[in-house]
């Protein structure tokens, strides 16, 4: 498609997808420990998923690479809500996990670090640009706890809109 449509821009994220399903499956976070550190709740399995989701950043960049006047944006995401509408795609599986309502957001908050940390390295390996997206919808509203609302989504525009005009 690439080579038949030559589009300026290819804009691209993944992962997200893959987690979300890691923790219905009750596969990628632990049960709640009230000593085990905010920032260490990905299991092996989700450790292992960060692995994978690098590995098909990198598969997909050296696909990419045989466009080189291709400008290629690979963001990264915003920090989910899990409490918004009641948890629907995150807030329920944490909840199994026995995990606290007031620890939701900042474990949620360290897997999209680390999955940030993720796309930013395989981004400059393959020297494409990386658009972090942590805190932008921060002012706006969701409309469940993985998507912003129509406001949340237009704010983010813009700022791919502002990032394409630098390339």
């Amino acid at each position: 498609v690439l080579a038949k449509e030559k589009p300026d821009y290819f804009i691209f994220s993944a992962g997200g997808n893959d987690l979300q399903q890691g923790l219905a499956n009750g596969h990628y976070i632990y049960v709640y420990d009230p000593a085990r550190p905010l920032d260490q709740y990905l299991t092996p399995e989700g450790n292992a998923a960060m692995a994978q989701i690098e590995s098909g950043y990198q598969t997909l960049f050296n696909e990419l690479s045989q466009f080189p006047l291709l400008k290629v944006i690979c963001y990264g995401y915003d920090y989910p809500r899990p409490l918004v509408k009641g948890g629907t795609y995150i807030g329920r599986y944490l909840r199994e996990k026995g995990i606290p309502d007031n620890l939701m957001a900042p474990i949620m908050a360290s897997v999209i670090d680390q999955l940030n940390v993720v796309i930013k390295r395989v981004t400059q390996s393959a020297n494409f640009r990386y658009l972090d997206c942590r805190h932008m919808t921060d002012p706006y509203t969701w409309f469940d706890d993985m998507h912003p609302d129509r406001d949340g989504f237009l704010a983010l525009a813009v700022r791919f809109e502002e990032e394409m005009n630098l390339l």
